[in-house]
C-alpha cells in the first residue's frame, strides 16, 4: 500500500491502478488545490463551477429558465440576437404574443428585412397609436386566384375577393350601384381627357324596380329603342312629325268651341268629325261645382251614341300628348278657369251601354276675359294608352251662372309617344 497525503491510498491487491479522493476539509479560500465533498478537485471557489455565465464562453442550461418576473434585456442599445443553429426555428409558443412600443407614445413594429448583404431595407406592420377597441383578423383557409384582393367580412373574418381593375375590369352576376349621401345611384362614362362624361342614373321617384334587356343586335339608321312594355328593347323605325321628339300626330285641327247660358258646368267633345266648329256637350261630370275647374272625378260614362264623336284611335302603344293653342272671344260674362282633359275608352259595341272613360291627363287654363289673352296649354297622358283602344279631348268649365255666351278659339294636336 503506497499513501498518498494523509487520506489517498492504492489498495495493490483488489484496486491496483485506481486513485480514489477524499474530502479534505481544506480552506477553500486559499489558492491550494482543494477536495470537496463530491470528489471534485479544484482550486478556490472554482468547485461548484462560475459564479457568474460571463465566465463560461459556451454556457448551457440543464433545464428550464424561469426568468422569475424580471426582464431580458440589454445594455447600450444593444440587440438581442437569438440565433437557432441551422434549420432551427424561433418557436414562440403562446396564445397571446404581444409587441409592445418603448415608449409610452410608441407602438410595437414588425419589421421584415432584406437579405443582410443589402442595403438593410425592411417592410413592416404598426398598429395606430390609439385603438378604439380590439381586432382579431382571421387569415383565409388557403390562398386565392390570382389578381385577388383580401377582404373582410366586418365581423374579422378574411378572404380573398376579385376586384374591379383600374383597366378593362371583368364583373360578374349581378353588380348595383347605390347612392352615397344622398342622390341617386350613377354610372358615369368618361370621354377622352378624363373632362367631361355622360352619365345614367335611376329616377328619384321610382314606383317599383325593373330591369331593361338590350336588343340582340344594332338596327338600322334612323331607327329608335323602344320597349315592348316588358322590359325588352329593341330598335323600331318611328313615324316622325306632331309633338317632335319622335312623336307621331294623331290629330291636329282648329276652331271655335262655346258654352250658352244652358250649358254652365258642362264639358264639349273637342275633334268631332264636324271640327271645333260642331260640338256635344255633356253633363258637369268631370267638372267641379265650384273651385277653379278643377277635376272631381278620373271616370266618365260616355253616351254610346256619341262615343265616335271626337274619339281617335291610338294605333300603337304609348303616352300621348296634347298641345292646346288659345284665345277667349266674347267672354266677359265668366271668370273660372277652364279646364283641357284627356280620355281614354275601349269602344262598346252592340250595346246600349255606353263606354267607360278613364282620365289620363289634366290642364287647367288661367281664366281672362279679354280678347287679346292667348293662352298654351300642354299635357301628357300619365301611363301609356293601350294599342286599338281611343282618346278624346274636353274642354269644361266650372258653373258660373253665364249670363252671355262664353267663346274659345282653339289649336288642338294630339300625337303619339311610342
Amino acid at each position: 500500500m503506497k499513501w498518498i497525503g494523509a487520506h489517498i491510498w492504492d489498495w495493490v491487491t483488489r484496486f491496483r491502478n485506481d486513485v480514489y479522493f477524499e474530502s479534505t476539509g481544506a480552506d477553500t479560500s486559499t489558492s491550494a488545490l482543494v477536495v470537496d465533498a463530491d470528489g471534485k478537485v479544484g482550486v478556490n471557489s472554482s468547485l461548484g463551477g462560475s459564479s457568474d455565465v460571463v465566465d463560461d464562453t459556451t454556457p448551457q442550461l440543464g433545464g428550464d429558465l424561469d426568468v422569475n418576473g424580471n426582464n431580458i434585456v440589454s445594455t447600450s442599445n444593444g440587440d438581442i440576437t437569438i440565433d437557432p443553429d441551422g434549420t432551427g426555428a424561433i418557436v414562440l409558443k403562446s396564445d397571446n404574443i404581444k409587441m409592445e412600443g418603448a415608449g409610452i407614445i410608441t407602438v410595437g413594429q414588425l419589421k421584415l428585412y432584406e437579405a443582410p448583404l443589402l442595403e438593410g431595407n425592411y417592410v413592416g406592420f404598426k398598429p395606430p397609436i390609439s385603438i378604439t377597441s380590439d381586432q382579431l383578423w382571421e387569415l383565409p383557409n388557403g390562398d386565392g386566384t390570382s389578381g385577388q384582393v383580401m377582404k373582410t367580412n366586418g365581423s374579422g373574418t378574411l378572404s380573398w375577393a376579385t376586384y374591379l381593375a383600374d383597366t378593362n375590369p371583368s364583373i360578374y352576376g349581378v353588380t348595383s350601384i347605390r347612392p352615397v349621401g344622398g342622390g341617386d345611384g350613377k354610372l358615369a362614362f368618361y370621354a377622352d381627357g378624363d373632362t367631361y362624361y355622360t352619365t345614367l342614373q335611376a329616377h328619384d321617384d321610382l314606383a317599383a324596380s325593373y330591369s331593361l334587356t338590350l336588343p340582340t343586335a344594332d338596327g338600322t339608321t334612323g331607327q329608335a329603342l323602344i320597349t315592348d312594355g316588358a322590359g325588352a328593347l329593341s330598335f323600331s323605325t318611328v313615324s316622325g312629325g306632331g309633338g317632335g321628339g319622335g312623336a307621331s300626330s294623331i290629330m291636329t285641327m282648329g276652331g271655335r268651341v262655346q258654352h250658352t247660358t244652358s250649358q254652365d258646368g258642362s264639358m264639349i267633345l273637342c275633334g268631332s268629325t264636324y271640327g271645333l266648329t260642331y260640338y256635344i256637350y255633356y253633363t258637369s261630370i268631370g267638372t267641379t261645382a265650384s273651385g277653379g275647374g278643377t277635376v272631381d272625378s278620373t271616370t266618365l260614362y260616355l253616351n254610346p251614341i256619341i262615343q265616335h264623336y271626337g274619339s281617335m284611335r291610338v294605333p300603337a302603344a304609348g303616352k300621348v300628348r296634347v298641345d292646346i293653342l288659345g284665345r277667349p272671344y266674347s267672354s266677359s260674362s265668366y271668370s273660372k278657369n277652364y279646364v283641357i282633359q284627356l280620355w281614354e275608352f275601349a269602344p262598346a259595341l252592340n250595346t246600349t251601354t255606353g263606354p267607360t272613360c278613364t282620365l289620363r291627363a289634366k290642364s287647367q287654363m288661367t281664366s281672362s276675359s279679354s280678347t287679346s289673352h292667348i293662352y298654351s296649354a300642354d299635357m301628357t297622358s300619365t301611363s301609356d294608352i293601350t294599342a286599338g283602344n281611343y282618346v278624346f279631348v274636353t274642354i269644361g268649365m266650372d258653373a258660373q251662372t253665364l249670363t252671355t255666351t262664353a267663346y274659345q278659339y282653339l289649336d288642338i294636336n294630339v300625337s303619339l309617344i311610342p
